[in-house]
């Protein structure tokens, strides 16, 4: 014959665990959903780069007045 309160216990446990895995999983979503692709990160990286880039060498060399016309 069963126990019914280890039975309970034990469905408790059970129901502990799965609460358990389903807030990691929902934190896991919710970690992924906010950090950009792989893609995105690498483009945003070379544009950054770029715009360094350019900001650099127009210090250097300041632009030239626009020709009158």
């Amino acid at each position: 014959m069963f126990d019914p309160i280890l039975l309970m216990e034990s469905n408790h446990e059970a129901q502990r665990t799965l609460e358990h895995k389903a807030e990691l999983a929902r934190l896991m979503k919710e970690g992924r959903e906010a950090q950009p692709a792989l893609s995105e990160r690498m483009l945003l990286a070379a544009a950054e780069a770029l715009i360094s880039a350019g900001e650099r060498m127009r210090e250097g060399h300041p632009h030239p007045a626009p020709a009158s016309h």
